[in-house]
């Protein structure tokens, strides 16, 4: 798994809706990536841990929570029973 500081974060998109949303997308990237590779024992929960949250930490404190609730609708999106 990636490292959550080499992710790329949207900074460049001005749009705080689209920006956080693609945000979003990726903290869901991290959570599915973490999900399907337990059934391998690939991706440790400490790595999972660590790249959520060095990739949230780059955003201020004041859209953290936003971001996180773009995940969870994308992750309900994809099945996994995430509510919004």
């Amino acid at each position: 798994m990636t490292n959550g500081e080499e992710l790329p974060d949207f900074s460049d998109v001005k749009d705080e809706k689209l920006r956080v949303n693609n945000r979003g997308a990726i903290l869901a990237n991290i959570v599915e990536d973490y999900i399907l590779s337990t059934r391998t024992a690939s991706y440790s929960y400490k790595d999972f841990n660590e790249s959520f949250d060095s990739y949230l930490s780059r955003f201020p404190k004041e859209e953290q929570r936003k971001v996180q609730d773009a995940m969870k609708a994308h992750l309900a999106k994809r099945g996994y029973g995430f509510g919004s």
